[in-house]
């Protein structure tokens, strides 16, 4: 981002962003970490994108990153609710009609 005269290429003067306890430079990273990293964020996809993922041993993969969850914008096309839990119908318009389950805690008290 910054030239090596004087800017902040990596800011490893005397304790800057390569040194314990700072940031890691982009040279450090690697495929499988990021992977690892995606994991633990939302990662906005689309219903299409969904439909087309690759799974294998419980995993799930969209261009070879691996993805926990994701966070989709559609229309809902429509809405069950049952005992345990509320379906959905959800449409973005890239491909066919996604059913999505999400499940509720329902407190007995």
């Amino acid at each position: 981002m910054w030239n090596n005269q004087g800017g902040f290429s990596n800011y490893d003067q005397a304790g800057g962003f390569d040194s314990p306890g700072g940031f890691s430079s982009p040279q450090q990273s690697s495929q499988q970490s990021r992977a690892r990293t995606r994991t633990q964020n939302i990662v906005p996809v689309t219903v299409a994108m969904v439909h087309q993922c690759q799974h294998a041993d419980e995993k799930f993969f969209i261009d070879g990153i691996e993805i926990a969850q994701v966070t989709i914008v559609g229309l809902v096309r429509s809405v069950q609710q049952g005992s345990n839990r509320m379906d959905y119908t959800i449409d973005d318009l890239t491909g066919p009609p996604m059913d999505v389950r999400q499940f509720v805690d329902i407190d007995v008290s």
